[in-house]
Parts: C-alpha cells; sequence; structure tokens
C-alpha cells in the first residue's frame, strides 16, 4: 500500500486518539475495530 506522507500521518493521528480516548486497547484491537467498523471481511 502507498500512502503519501499527508495521509500517513492522518493515519497515525487518528489511530493516537482512538488510543488515548480507549487505553484499555492494544493497537491490534484498535485496527480490528475500526476494519469491522469499515465493513473490511477478513480472508484469511
Amino acid at each position: 500500500m502507498c500512502r503519501s506522507i499527508n495521509a500517513q500521518a492522518e493515519f497515525w493521528r487518528k489511530v493516537g486518539m482512538l488510543a488515548e480516548a480507549n487505553p484499555g486497547l492494544s493497537f491490534t484491537e484498535i485496527m480490528a475495530q475500526q476494519l469491522e467498523d469499515a465493513d473490511v471481511v477478513n480472508t484469511a
């Protein structure tokens, strides 16, 4: 995946805000929640 510098900064800003709002969640849990919210299907 290729993201611009601005898109990468926005991604990490969002992850950081979610981590601060949910200190009990790990990065993996935050990402799983975001993928679920976006209706991304896990094919693994």
